[in-house]
């Protein structure tokens, strides 16, 4: 039941991304098309990782054994895994904040 929720709860992100893409892809890129190719590519980066992450989440126990001592193989890829997504999130994050810096600038800049 658990994994049922995990699903519900990346999908909504995943929705919450798609949208987010949409209204880059028409009102701001209508607007500032300066400043939609920054947003774009950060959307896209974020959806990507979040893509890659979900996988990795079911991918890992079919990898590694977790019947050893505390599922300890398991647990180390599992906590690197998250290490390496986090910063990746950030990094997105990041580029969409640099996006809308530079649409928060005036347009003729």
């Amino acid at each position: 039941m658990v994994w049922v929720a995990s699903l519900i709860s990346w999908g909504v992100g995943l929705l919450l991304l798609l949208a987010f893409f949409v209204a880059i892809a028409t009102v701001v890129r209508r607007h500032r098309p300066d400043a939609a190719p920054i947003l774009l590519g950060a959307i896209s980066f974020e959806c990507l990782i979040s893509l890659a992450a979900y996988a990795t989440q079911v991918a890992l126990p079919r990898f590694f054994s977790m019947s050893g001592p505390s599922g300890g193989s398991y647990m180390e890829a599992y906590a690197l895994s998250n290490v390496i997504f986090s910063v990746a999130h950030a990094a997105a994050r990041a580029i969409l904040l640099w996006g809308i810096i530079r649409l928060a600038e005036p347009a003729n800049r």
